[in-house]
């Protein structure tokens, strides 16, 4: 989950106990999902960045900025490909792997 508060929380779903505090973003964290596979968490905030983080060790692999703030994160099943929407109305798709920027989606006129 994430919060106001800069932080994502990682928790146990069977226990509801928290297991981790993920600590990096600079403002409210907007946007948080998890892959499939159980290797990577994604965040999105209000700093302008996307955050990819390995869920094993709790550590931020790659911080992508863009140029507004982040609001909606997804990431494929696969946890091969991260998309984010920003206000600017545009969808960025990055690569786990390459941790480069694979395509910039637009059509959207508001917020996504």
């Amino acid at each position: 989950s994430g919060s106001d508060d800069n932080n994502l929380i990682v928790w146990d779903m069977q226990t509801g106990e928290k297991k981790a505090t993920l600590k990096g973003h600079e403002d409210w964290v907007f946007a948080v999902a998890v892959d499939e596979v159980g290797k990577f968490i994604v965040s999105g905030s209000r700093d302008h960045t996307v955050r990819l983080w390995d869920r094993a060790s709790g550590q931020c692999i790659k911080s992508w900025t863009r140029a507004d703030e982040v609001n909606s994160v997804a990431i494929d099943p696969s946890g091969a490909r991260v998309v984010s929407g920003t206000d600017e109305g545009l969808v960025q798709v990055f690569s786990t792997s390459t941790l480069e920027c694979e395509r910039v989606l637009s059509g959207h006129s508001g917020f996504v």
